[in-house]
């Protein structure tokens, strides 16, 4: 069914490109391999910049629009708040005009459609009053690792409250550490638990690399050491996703794991994790 709202967000939705430049919603490969997989219960554990959360918000945006349900994306901070309606706002002013719905409330938090009487939500997780007395059939909790330790409970308890067995919850998350609701979550998903894990290295991004970089340069810059030539065996990567790899482990050290994990137990093994 959810593979259903993916199809119309690719065929009828736009997105803003580098550039300002308005492109078709065409998804990324890793979005792509997450629309084939996908549940109605599951978890992302995922690098920085896959655009989960923008492939989120045009799901909500349809499933609202269209089929007239109640949906919610939640931020971990109000910034990201102001940025995700401001994406749901792009996308509405970009629709077809045969198909655009006619708007009936826009507000700082909420966006609802007069004829289909769907609304989508977007707000932080930290709000008290979500989940009270509503019926949600899709919400997206972006950054789930990051939320406020205490709301990160509070807020699935009422989420899980909110959403019927045939709506659908998706926590989607860098890692922070071995503790919280995320990383909880995540082991009893591995063990056979309610939710479905989905983990996606750095390199599902294919912009995360060095242009015009050959083996040859990166050879004589240092030659490979054995952990790089096991990602280089085991996942065919390049000279320019490695050069990269240098470059972002120079920069991050011990937390390169966290923000651009390789494998879902050293993206939970960062120092300073709760």
């Amino acid at each position: 069914m959810r593979q259903e709202y993916h199809q119309v967000i690719q065929e009828f939705l736009s997105i803003r490109a580098p550039q300002n430049r308005l492109v078709p919603f065409a998804f990324r490969p890793s979005q792509q391999k997450y629309s084939i997989s996908c549940s109605n219960r599951d978890l992302i554990l995922k690098p920085r910049k896959l655009g989960f959360t923008t492939m989120a918000i045009a799901e909500g945006f349809v499933r609202a629009s269209i089929s007239g349900q109640l949906c919610a994306i939640l931020a971990h901070t109000d910034k990201r708040v102001k940025e995700f309606l401001s994406v749901a706002k792009f996308i509405y002013s970009h629709m077809p005009d045969s198909m655009k719905p006619r708007v009936r409330q826009d507000n700082v938090t909420t966006f609802s459609f007069a004829a289909t009487d769907g609304s989508m939500l977007i707000g932080t997780a930290s709000a008290r009053e979500f989940g009270r007395g509503a019926t949600y059939h899709f919400v997206h909790g972006s950054e789930a690792a990051w939320w406020k330790p205490g709301d990160d409970y509070n807020t699935f308890r009422a989420v899980s409250e909110s959403v019927p067995p045939d709506g659908c919850i998706v926590l989607e998350s860098t890692a922070n550490g071995r503790g919280g609701l995320f990383f909880d979550l995540w082991q009893q998903a591995i063990s056979g638990g309610e939710y479905k894990a989905h983990f996606f290295p750095w390199w599902e991004g294919n912009f995360y690399t060095i242009e015009n970089m050959t083996w040859e340069l990166l050879q004589r810059q240092r030659p490979l050491d054995e952990q790089e030539s096991q990602l280089v065996a085991r996942f065919n990567l390049d000279a320019g996703q490695i050069a990269w790899r240098r470059q972002a482990i120079t920069r991050l050290g011990e937390k390169f794991s966290q923000e651009y994990p390789e494998d879902d137990i050293s993206a939970f093994l960062s120092s300073g994790s709760p």
